[in-house]
């Protein structure tokens, strides 16, 4: 039994000195045109390899150096670039018919990720047309043989996100990305763990979970997922706009926590389920003065910026002039149900303002928001003042109250009174007043000095818009906008 121990060891270390020998005299370069040819064949995409190579490192290390996976022909940029790659094939699994590779690295990887103007993504067809058709069978089916990969790691990579549904296109980078995977074997789930920071930015970006890839016999999926966003600025994000149009600006932090069932590409954004906070530091928004913005679109009371300009103590006039309007720092508890980022109640305060309701955030940027804007006591006080009618939108709390909606598709967003609730408001006290002087009787204080006198000759009554609304009101006519 001994002997048969030493012959078995010494058939063993011969196998490997010989597998050594071929290794470091076997010029495997010369098959790299029929691997780039196989590669362009299962990708759907054409493949090009600088050299291949391979040596002893802890099992058979297969290498390559300048990989590229391209668009159109080889001559096109390349969807995907990666500097060197090698992957680690285990000896003893060999001899049982499995493929067992301990490691594969992937060095400073670049992706160009497109979104086109239909809003479909150019990896889409080649995450379909490299999954294996052998890989619908079972192992016993495939001859025996099992595949099994313990880690992948992906070093220093740039992702270069292009988004062309938008005009002008937006981009955005992605840089330090560092990837770690474990446990991959056809159709189960592998442990993901990627970092990521913005650009030249300092932010950071998180994401740990489990990951099973699309094949056919599973739609693939992210389970136990969570996500962890670091001082993201805003602007770096958001697409491109016009110099004067108003944006959101600021340093968003995040953390989420979620599934998302599958990855198939039309159920991917709806199927997400995600529950998390979110904070946003320093928030301004820039070319639009939101207080103005509401007053400016009251139509129904005639030159009332105006008059609250003119009128208004200088402090206040400021604040109604002023080009931007800054927030103070949000923290919104969320949900992410059927493509929608929500929240019961979204507190947005100023020095002067607050704007609170719920607000529903689509994936692809549709905002819904509608609120309730509260003016402060002093500010209020002093436009009611400035303009009197105004008091009829007091609360029992001194405070200037009107229903506004805020939406849009970000960054491009309106904020927009409810015309017709606030005039009903304004309606219902115009007409209380007119009771009141209608029931007075003639010569009482309160009563106009010529009532029932008529107007004096080349004399033109006073302007009274209220009480225009409101006989306009009476007879059916929708107010102004």
């Amino acid at each position: 039994m001994k002997k048969v121990l030493i012959v078995l060891a010494v058939l063993g270390l011969a196998l490997v000195v010989l597998l050594a020998v071929v290794v470091a005299t076997t010029d495997v370069d010369r098959f790299r045109p029929l691997v780039s040819e196989r590669l362009s064949q299962a990708l759907g995409r054409p493949v090009t390899l600088e050299r291949l190579s391979w040596k002893w490192q802890d099992g058979v290390a297969v290498q390559t150096r300048g990989v590229a996976v391209h668009e159109g022909s080889a001559q096109t940029e390349p969807l995907i670039r990666i500097e060197s790659a090698y992957a680690v094939v285990k000896l003893g699994p060999l001899l049982q018919r499995r493929i067992e590779v301990s490691s594969v690295g992937l060095d400073r990887p670049q992706l160009r990720l497109i979104r086109d103007a239909q809003g479909q993504w150019n990896l889409t067809g080649l995450a379909v047309a490299g999954a294996p058709a052998s890989a619908a069978r079972p192992p016993a089916a495939q001859g025996g043989v099992a595949f099994k990969v313990g880690s992948v790691r992906l070093q220093d990579g740039i992702v270069r996100i292009i988004d062309q549904s938008t005009r002008p296109p937006a981009t955005v980078e992605l840089r330090a990305v560092n990837v770690t995977l474990r446990h991959i074997a056809p159709g189960e789930p592998m442990d993901i763990d990627a970092g990521a920071s913005l650009g030249a930015t300092n932010s950071t970006l998180r994401l740990r979970g489990q990951l099973t890839l699309p094949g056919p016999q599973t739609p693939g999926a992210i389970e136990q997922a969570r996500l962890i966003i670091d001082r993201l600025p805003l602007e770096a994000i958001m697409p491109p706009r016009g110099p004067n149009e108003p944006a959101l600006h600021g340093v968003l932090s995040a953390e989420l926590a979620g599934r998302v069932p599958t990855l198939e590409a039309s159920q991917a954004a709806r199927s997400a389920v995600a529950d998390g906070r979110i904070k946003l530091s320093e928030p301004v928004v820039v070319n639009l003065n939101i207080l103005r913005a509401v007053f400016e679109k009251l139509s129904i009371v005639p030159g009332l910026v105006q008059s609250l300009e003119a009128r208004l103590p200088p402090e206040y006039q400021e604040k109604l002039a002023a080009r931007d309007t800054i927030l103070a720092p949000l923290d919104v508890t969320l949900r992410l149900r059927e493509g929608w980022l929500q929240s019961d109640e979204v507190a947005v305060r100023t020095d002067t303002l607050q704007l609170a309701g719920p607000m529903r955030v689509s994936l692809d940027g549709a905002l819904q928001m509608p609120t309730t804007l509260r003016i402060e006591r002093r500010l209020s006080a002093a436009m009611t003042r400035s303009v009197q009618e105004l008091d009829a939108l007091l609360n029992a709390q001194g405070e200037l109250e009107l229903p506004v909606a805020i939406e849009g598709r970000l960054p491009r967003v309106a904020v927009l009174p409810d015309v017709q609730a606030i005039a009903s408001r304004l309606a219902v006290r115009t007409a209380v007043g007119l009771l009141e002087r209608a029931l007075k009787p003639k010569g009482e204080p309160g009563t106009p000095a010529n009532s029932g006198q008529g107007v004096p000759e080349g004399q033109q009554p006073a302007e009274d818009p209220l009480g225009g609304l409101l006989r306009g009101l009476l007879k059916g006519e929708e107010p102004a906008r």
